[in-house]
C-alpha cells in the first residue's frame, strides 16, 4: 500500500514539473494570412498565440460588390399572322345552287388562297358562305330570320342558311380535293343575304387563336 502511494506521489510531482516547463516556453506567433475576395475585397486571417488562435475578416474595399452576370432580356413579340391574299372569293355561283357558273375560272380565283395555306401551315381559316338576289320578300343581313327563310338549293326546297353553308363547303371541298389542304384547317360559317348578285361570294378570314382572341378583346377589337 505504501509502495502504491509513493508511485502516485511521484507521478503527481512529475506532472506539475512538466506543466511548469511548458508554461515557461515562449509563445509562437501565428502568421496572418491574406486572401483575395471577389469584387476587390480582401479577407485577412489575423494571427494569434498558440492555444488562442482566432480569425477576423476585413474588407480592404468596403464598397466592393460581387458582379452578377444577368442573362440578356429577350423581348417577346406577338407575331402577326401573314395577311390573306383576299378578303373574299368572288365566285359566280348559279342562282339557288352551290355550283359554279364557270368551273374553269374557279381555279384562278381559289388558287391564291390555296397557295397561301400551303405556305402557312399553321394558319387556319373560316369560309363564310353568302347569298344575293333581287327577291324583296327575303330579309337581308344575317341571323336566324334570314337563315331560316325559304329558298331553293339545287332544285330542292331549302333555306338560305343551308344555301350559304353549301357554297362555303363547295370551296372547302375544292381546296381539299385539288390542293390537299387538311379539312380541319377550314371551318364553314354562315354569312349574309343581300339584294345584290355580287354578294354571291365566299368570305375568307383567318381563324383566331385563343390568345389572339383574348388580346383583341382587351383592345376592344371584334
Amino acid at each position: 500500500m505504501a509502495k502504491q502511494y509513493l508511485i502516485l506521489s511521484l507521478f503527481f510531482v512529475l506532472s506539475i514539473a512538466a506543466n511548469a516547463r511548458i508554461g515557461s516556453l515562449p509563445k509562437r506567433k501565428m502568421p496572418a494570412k491574406t486572401h483575395n475576395f471577389c469584387g476587390g475585397g480582401i479577407v485577412t486571417l489575423a494571427g494569434g498565440t498558440e492555444g488562442k488562435y482566432f480569425k477576423t475578416i476585413r474588407f480592404a474595399n468596403s464598397h466592393a460588390k460581387a458582379q452578377v452576370h444577368k442573362p440578356p432580356l429577350v423581348k417577346k413579340v406577338l407575331v402577326k399572322d401573314p395577311p390573306l391574299p383576299m378578303p373574299s372569293l368572288k365566285i359566280d355561283f348559279i342562282g339557288g345552287t352551290d355550283r359554279y357558273q364557270d368551273s374553269l375560272k374557279v381555279d384562278s380565283i381559289i388558287k391564291p388562297l390555296a397557295t397561301y395555306l400551303l405556305a402557312n401551315e399553321k394558319i387556319n381559316i373560316n369560309l363564310i358562305g353568302n347569298t344575293g338576289g333581287d327577291d324583296r320578300n327575303v330579309p337581308t343581313g344575317g341571323g336566324e330570320r334570314v337563315y331560316k327563310a325559304i329558298t331553293k338549293l339545287n332544285g330542292k326546297e331549302s333555306t338560305y342558311g343551308e344555301l350559304m353553308g353549301a357554297r362555303a363547303n363547295a370551296v372547302k371541298n375544292y381546296l381539299v380535293s385539288k390542293y390537299n389542304i387538311a379539312p380541319d384547317r377550314m371551318k364553314t360559317e354562315l354569312g349574309t343575304q343581300q339584294r345584290d348578285e355580287n354578294n354571291r361570294t365566299v368570305g375568307v378570314e383567318v381563324r383566331k387563336s385563343p390568345l389572339r382572341k383574348f388580346i383583341d378583346s382587351l383592345l376592344g377589337k371584334p
